[in-house]
């Protein structure tokens, strides 16, 4: 009889390591996506501040630069939103209809990355209104993204 209450005992403790290691693991996917996306969102300002001021033509280094930085970070986060990342104890701005609502979600992505590939394209010959138009449309996607799927 001891033998099956220490072994009960054991396999409670091992699913109670096991749960904690997913949790510390979906913890670090959500921190890893929030990461990607504050530097994504830094990369952007940079380029509506440009935009802003009207400066494309003087600041077009940093706006390569930056549209560039976009164009390779834009495509990251988005496998860091699985299911398992939905509870875990990190403050997250994710709203649920992310797991709901996964064909919306994919579209918005879809939304997004066509919007910077457009704008890494003009980004260093394309004339400053062209520039301006799709920083726009870049705003445009990651506005729409966070109105439905983010928590404001």
């Amino acid at each position: 009889m001891r033998g099956w209450v220490m072994a009960g005992f054991a396999g409670a403790a091992l699913a109670m390591a096991a749960s904690a290691l997913a949790a510390g693991a979906a913890d670090e996917t959500v921190l890893a996506r929030q990461t990607t996306l504050k530097s994504m969102g830094k990369a952007f300002k940079e380029i509506r501040t440009i935009v802003a001021a009207n400066d494309i033509a003087a600041q077009r280094a940093t706006v390569v630069a930056d549209a560039a930085k976009l164009k390779s970070l834009a495509p990251q986060p988005w496998s860091k939103f699985g299911p398992e990342t939905r509870g875990t104890s990190v403050k997250t701005e994710a709203k649920p209809v992310i797991w709901t609502d996964a064909a919306g979600f994919k579209a918005a992505q879809t939304k997004l990355l066509a919007a910077v590939d457009a704008l890494d394209a003009v980004a260093a010959k394309g004339s400053p209104d062209e520039v301006a138009t799709k920083a726009g449309d870049v705003g445009k996607a990651c506005g729409g993204c966070h109105k439905q799927f983010r928590k404001e």
